[in-house]
């Protein structure tokens, strides 16, 4: 009997594995049944928040005294919170007022060019004072 359990289960999963790929093959993705969902950008406050969030996870401060403590981040993750700050301060401090997509595109070529080009955090900040 167990023998007898055991075909009629295995052989009900490969029913469900045949179904399920007929039903994937029918639920292909196609441009008339995909929807893209465009969400407005945050605001200049909200970004703020972001930018102010970003500084402390990177640099958090001390449990007493001056200066900051290591935040223990792998270097992948330091790489990219390091780029989404400055994103934000393009999209923040812009003096046009660079929107979402250009403050990205900003942010993108200034890392394409080396962050060697900048140096300290002083040239940073020079840098993109050059830039707005």
């Amino acid at each position: 009997m167990e023998g007898d359990e055991r075909s009629e289960s295995s052989a009900g999963s490969e029913s469900d594995t045949r179904s399920d790929a007929a039903s994937d093959s029918e639920h292909e993705w196609s441009p008339q049944t995909s929807v893209l969902v465009s969400l407005p950008a945050p605001t200049i406050d909200t970004a703020k928040q972001a930018l102010a969030d970003i500084k402390h996870i990177l640099k958090p401060p001390q449990d007493s005294g001056p200066g900051h403590k290591d935040p223990g981040l792998d270097l992948l993750l330091r790489s990219r919170l390091e780029k989404m700050r400055m994103f934000l301060r393009f999209f923040i401090n812009h003096k046009d007022g660079l929107g979402w997509t250009a403050a990205s595109k900003k942010a993108v070529e200034a890392f394409e060019r080396g962050e060697w080009r900048f140096g300290s955090g002083r040239a940073i900040s020079l840098q993109i004072t050059r830039v707005s």
